[in-house]
């Protein structure tokens, strides 16, 4: 792994957490653009950096995890067009 994927992890696991973090302490609900952007932008650089390195496991489970939070982000577009 090259020192741009071993920062891309970094990156990942820093936003998945950011999100976690500002959910847990109520500083943004599920329904947030910001709680969503974070979570899609973590789960698509673990997938790409996760598949470098062929953790097929965890390539799935950020994949599924990025689809759920794209999902939930058309959700809250849809409700504000509302």
């Amino acid at each position: 792994m090259n020192i741009l994927t071993e920062i891309l992890g970094w990156i990942a696991m820093i936003c998945i957490l950011t999100a976690f973090y500002l959910l847990c302490n109520e500083k943004v609900t599920a329904k947030s653009k910001l709680y969503q952007y974070l979570n899609i932008t973590g789960s698509s650089l673990f997938v790409f950096t996760l598949s470098l390195a062929k953790a097929w496991p965890a390539v799935a489970l950020n994949a599924i995890y990025a689809l759920i939070a794209l999902s939930a982000l058309f959700k809250i577009f849809k409700a504000e067009k509302s």
